[in-house]
């Protein structure tokens, strides 16, 4: 599995398995995935004290908190405005979703 490492500025722990982008602000800084965020470049790998360096998982088998229960075949999405579920977080996709 590949990973990157990052510097955490989110102003506490980081949690693992969130989804992430690369701030805009600091080059080698990364935030967590708001509402419809598609620039996703992976989740966290390991939880680390603010400002510390944080690795991220690109690619082979990641972990993301679903607030919801998730069953073998579910396509996952982040959570959305209206959703009412923390950022950052995934639920199983509904037939009812726009596609993002």
């Amino acid at each position: 599995m590949a990973d990157i490492t990052l510097i955490n500025k989110t102003g506490a722990r980081s949690k693992k398995g969130y989804a992430v982008i690369e701030s805009s602000v600091a080059k080698n800084s990364f935030k967590y995935a708001g509402i419809d965020e598609k620039a996703i470049i992976g989740s966290v790998s390991e939880v680390v004290d603010n400002n510390a360096k944080c690795k991220i998982c690109i690619s082979g088998e990641g972990v993301l908190y679903s607030a919801k229960p998730v069953k073998k075949g579910d396509i996952l999405r982040l959570v959305k405005m209206g959703d009412g579920l923390p950022q950052g977080t995934v639920v199983p996709a509904q037939n009812s979703d726009a596609p993002y």
